[in-house]
């Protein structure tokens, strides 16, 4: 979907040479947006070194700022290949306090909530386990990268459980979000809101 510029040109809101920021669909609160590299990739950890500075050094900075100073501070999350909907690396950027939740901390609410296993570390940590693992998710907060490995071996059960645990529209709505927990079933109230808020 990414990939066809055609198909969401009108939810383009910003672009360097190699990346877009995007407005999405079912938003979790005003202020949510997409970061998406221009090129094909599967997830993040699959960007090339110059690809991966400009993101680091001109769009995730300036996005920060922006979403910050208009909305609140934001954490990020990528579904790296592990409960990916799209199968194109992309990045969201949601507002730490929001329409019916606050997070105070992505670490304590969040991860260690989920009990799942992270690391903290950089885009080198993030590739070596994307190496080891194949499966990640990717949880950025103040900066620090905080990577959850996802190994192939684990039990069907246990697959499902993390994927509701680290998937932020489950989360947010357990804190009070108003968040549509799939975009396919959304009720008329739900499409409405999601109008208003990609309009703020």
């Amino acid at each position: 979907v990414f990939c066809d510029r055609e198909k969401i040109e009108a939810d383009v809101l910003a672009e360097t040479q190699n990346w877009m920021v995007k407005l999405g669909f079912g938003i979790a609160t005003p202020g949510h947006v997409m970061v998406i590299p221009k090129q094909h990739f599967a997830c993040l950890a699959d960007i090339p070194d110059k690809l991966f500075d400009e993101f680091e050094k001109r769009v995730h900075p300036v996005l920060q700022d922006y979403i910050g100073e208009r909305f609140s501070i934001p954490f990020e999350i990528e579904y790296g290949i592990f409960g990916q909907t799209v199968q194109h690396a992309h990045l969201h950027y949601i507002p730490k306090k929001g329409e019916g939740y606050s997070i105070e901390s992505v670490v304590d609410e969040i991860l260690l909530k989920a009990n799942t296993s992270f690391e903290k570390g950089n885009r080198q940590k993030l590739r070596d386990i994307r190496k080891n693992f194949e499966r990640y998710n990717l949880f950025m907060e103040n900066g620090n990268y905080l990577i959850c490995p996802i190994p192939l071996d684990i039990s069907e059960e246990e697959s499902l459980r993390l994927d509701r645990v680290l998937n932020y529209r489950v989360f947010l709505k357990l804190m009070g979000g108003n968040v549509p927990l799939s975009l396919a079933n959304r009720t008329h109230e739900e499409i409405e809101r999601d109008n208003a808020w990609r309009n703020e």
